[in-house]
């Protein structure tokens, strides 16, 4: 499978990652691999974070936004896949880190957004008009969502009338 020209640019950027990655301590069960953790999925370059520590997971996510910064993305997205949290104490670890980290990062560009795109899940878009509806869509519905929310919230509390 072709990673296209995002994946084949951010794969070379990940190779530091991976050296790093080679030195944590759970390696030799779950070891870290660009061949294994970056594939596209609909044209958009998918990292995930699994069998990451904080550290490098750091690293990590300022080499792909490097080279969404440096050369642009085609796809104008990438998502990195951080887990639902399960093995986290507490809040999940790598989900907030990549979420804080991409946010901060997203405030020095015009257009860049930083959003959940499903369980365990963030994807950076970095041209909202042109990134393909799949990763710009769930924006779309939680915003639906929201609003009908706030419309029964709304009702509720004017008695619900047209009831009774």
């Amino acid at each position: 499978m072709s990673l296209g020209s995002d994946g084949t640019r951010i794969v070379a950027a990940l190779e530091a990652v991976e050296n790093m990655a080679r030195s944590q301590r759970w390696d030799t069960e779950r070891p870290w691999r660009r061949v294994t953790h970056v594939w596209t999925e609909d044209g958009i370059v998918v990292v995930d974070m699994h069998d990451l520590g904080a550290k490098v997971a750091k690293k990590a996510i300022r080499a792909v936004v490097d080279v969404a910064r440096s050369d642009g993305l085609a796809s104008h997205a990438v998502t990195f896949i951080t887990g639902r949290g399960r093995h986290s104490a507490g809040s999940p670890v790598l989900r907030d880190l990549t979420v804080r980290r991409l946010q901060a990062m997203a405030r020095d560009e015009e257009d860049w957004v930083v959003q959940m795109s499903g369980a365990g899940r963030v994807t950076l878009i970095t041209d909202p008009s042109r990134a393909p509806s799949k990763v710009t869509r769930p924006a779309r519905a939680g915003l639906v969502i929201l609003l009908v929310v706030a419309a029964l919230g709304a009702w509720v509390c004017a008695g619900m009338p047209g009831v009774g």
